[in-house]
């Protein structure tokens, strides 16, 4: 069946362009999936008709099955991409629904979109498809700002931490690993429907197991490894099926529903099931005896897992018009939110040793996995690359996440390593504490805190020490900067009058004033001690300068109207690292130390700076909003293979290299106000 629209459709601030197949709001685009675009599209045929269910499923899902459920969740979809403006779509209870929009007429005919993979009520597909178009949703107008006009998309450098398992032009989701870490079990449609298809763990030798089934999906290995649980379309339902992992033997539990997942003894098996109003969650034994419902909510209940060990059930639930990450006990009892947001999350894993939760949640704009523990703290997302990631699912080892990703253009499955370190927390205080450094021997950090009343320069040797204040001073000192021998921190303070540079010992004693023309940041010293680099707003603009460490000598590097700050010298006092903001926003460039041959390090826009050098001076750290909120990241010299490594929700500022290259300082307020925490560098 075709989709004859009416041309250009606009309502209230929304147009409806059939022709272009787009969706704007004052001229922004609105991401929504060409399902949800179809269902608007014929809804705006006939403004202030009521179009029936299941005229719209005959539209939108020729020739195949789909039940209501299914017609709900895209209209849900739908919805959400329109935002609070709900006056657009009446819903008549029991009947279907009705546009009651403006259109223009120009008659186009639009050929309805067909797929080979339906989202039918609990198909795996189904709840990630939701979650997918709610981060795009978000998404698209954050692109829209960062990406300039008419520029080409960056390049993304390869990040080897990452491994792609499958290439191939169907779609490929849903990994879950064999306990033993040998084979990763999936779904495709490169037969045509979808189907269970089982590789090694390096992606090679693929097999399809249910090719005779028809449509199926949602597999999960039992944790004896003997079965696979997995979902097969019976008519217009999913139905539990069971099957041998060589895919022998297949057989019903003579249960519907869908996203099964094995109990630790791989005697049950918990999953979704629909009690005629919503989808809940429910187990069964794993020869199909002794089902029983475990909740009873009133909105959606779906992607159970069993913790493996075996006293509890995390799950997706619908709460307050956003999805949300639940958790109950194993027989169904003491139901209670686990991880909740504005943002949407949704599909939680449990790891291996039952300390952590891997889950999807669009909280950056886009579909990515983050990784929590098990009480719902320490969030932090897992490095899966450029496009949307979701389905995570732990190597029995814990070490790594399988997981599906559209960064090719379809989905494909690759597999991230995961770094199972926390970040060190070194201060704990109500002050805000800021701009760690570390000292050249490493033994200590030195930072700025207002914990006196006013910002002091703190030097503190070990994680919850007891932090000495070096400056006590009644004025603002701030931004330390270690002389190579340690025996002297540059600092700028306000005590003159203006901010400007200083430089004390370390063992205490007078600070000795270096300038007199204020608006002075962020000093770094050459590696041979004789120069100290800084930035300061003079003539029209700020600009790094160089002075001597006796305050003679002063020379400027940059020019220009843009804002140039935060230098650091390079290891070998060669080059110097800055940030600026002449391309239009925040990028880090790298000068000759004369302020020759500079180079642009970061072309992807996103407030990058507070650029540091690792010790042996092949790669740099650095800060970026790039992702949505403020990380860390670490690059090599010439801008390659970026790599976010404080992935946290929280803004994460500052980094500085430890002396042996072990580790990175930098300061976060990811537990309510900044502190300094210590994480251990990449390799």
């Amino acid at each position: 069946m075709s989709i004859k629209v009416q041309g250009t459709v606009r309502f209230g601030d929304f147009e409806l362009d059939a022709a272009e197949r787009t969706l704007t709001r004052g001229g922004v685009p609105v991401a929504v999936s060409p399902k949800a675009f179809d269902l608007l599209a014929l809804l705006a045929e006939q403004p202030g008709k009521l179009r029936t269910k299941q005229d719209l499923l005959d539209a939108i899902w020729p020739d195949t099955a789909v039940e209501e459920a299914t017609l709900g969740r895209h209209m849900s979809d739908l919805r959400r991409a329109l935002g609070s403006d709900q006056r657009y779509i009446e819903t008549v209870t029991r009947h279907g629904y009705r546009f009651l929009g403006e259109a223009r007429p120009l008659e186009i005919e639009v050929p309805a979109v067909k797929t080979t993979a339906p989202d039918g009520r609990g198909s795996k597909n189904g709840l990630p498809v939701l979650l997918t178009i709610i981060g795009a949703c978000l998404l698209t107008y954050a692109g829209i700002r960062l990406v300039p006009a008419g520029s080409a998309p960056a390049k993304i450098p390869a990040d080897s931490n990452v491994i792609r398992l499958t290439n191939n032009i169907a779609e490929d989701g849903q990994p879950d690993w064999s306990p033993d870490g040998s084979k990763v079990v999936f779904v495709s449609n490169r037969d045509g429907l979808p189907s269970i298809w089982v590789m090694s763990a390096e992606g090679t030798n693929p097999r399809n197991l249910t090719a005779s089934l028809g449509w199926s999906d949602s597999p999960a290995w039992s944790p004896d490894g003997k079965r696979i649980a997995f979902q097969r379309k019976r008519g217009t339902q999913p139905e539990i099926f069971v099957m041998n992992a060589d895919g022998s033997d297949p057989k019903a539990l003579g249960v519907f529903g869908a996203r099964a997942a094995w109990s630790p003894d791989s005697a049950k098996i918990v999953f979704q099931c629909f009690d005629g109003a919503h989808e809940q969650i429910c187990a069964v034994g794993s020869d199909g005896a002794n089902f029983k419902r475990l909740t009873h909510f009133s909105e959606f209940s779906g992607d159970p897992n069993w913790s493996p060990d075996g006293k509890s059930i995390v799950f997706t639930h619908s709460a307050e018009g956003h999805l949300t990450i639940w958790r109950i006990d194993a027989g169904g009892d003491n139901a209670r939110p686990l991880h909740a947001g504005p943002e949407n999350s949704a599909v939680p894993a449990w790891s291996p040793d039952s300390s952590r939760i891997a889950f999807t949640s669009d909280r950056s704009g886009k579909k990515q996995i983050y990784v929590m523990d098990a009480d719902g703290t320490n969030v932090r997302a897992v490095n899966t690359g450029p496009g949307a990631a979701g389905e995570p699912a732990w190597s029995p080892d814990g070490t790594r996440i399988a997981f599906e990703t559209d960064r090719d253009g379809n989905d494909e499955i690759y597999v991230a390593s995961f770094e199972a370190e926390l970040p060190i927390r070194w201060t704990r205080n109500v002050a805000e504490d800021n701009r760690p450094v570390w000292s050249p021997d490493g033994a200590r950090i030195a930072f700025e805190s207002n914990r006196s009343g006013k910002r002091d320069i703190f030097v503190l040797d070990r994680p919850g020490g007891e932090p000495r204040n070096l400056t006590a001073n009644p004025a603002d000192d701030s931004e330390a900067a270690w002389s190579p021998d340690g025996a002297r921190i540059a600092f700028i303070s306000d005590r003159g009058g203006r901010r400007d540079l200083y430089i004390m010992p370390v063992a205490g004693g007078a600070a000795a004033r270096l300038t007199s023309m204020g608006n002075c940041a962020g000093p770094s010293w050459s590696p041979d001690g004789r120069w100290i680099a800084f930035s300061s707003q003079q003539e029209g603009g700020r600009h790094i300068w160089v002075l001597s460490a006796g305050g003679s000598d002063l020379r400027r590097l940059t020019s220009g109207g843009g804002k140039d700050e935060s230098p650091a010298w390079s290891p070998d006092g060669k080059r110097i690292a800055f940030t600026t903001d002449g391309g239009g926003g925040g990028e880090v460039y790298v000068m000759d130390s004369d302020g020759s041959n500079m180079v642009d390090l970061t072309p992807i826009p996103g407030g990058n700076g507070n650029a540091r050098w690792s010790p042996d001076g092949r790669r740099i750290v650095f800060t970026s909003g790039r992702g949505g909120d403020s990380e860390i990241y670490v690059m090599n010299l010439d801008g390659s293979h970026v790599r976010d490594i404080s992935r946290h929700p929280a803004a994460d500022l500052h980094p500085s290299w430890s002396p042996d290259g072990r580790r990175i300082a930098f300061s976060s307020d990811r537990d309510g106000n900044l502190e300094i925490y210590t994480l251990r560098s990449p390799q």
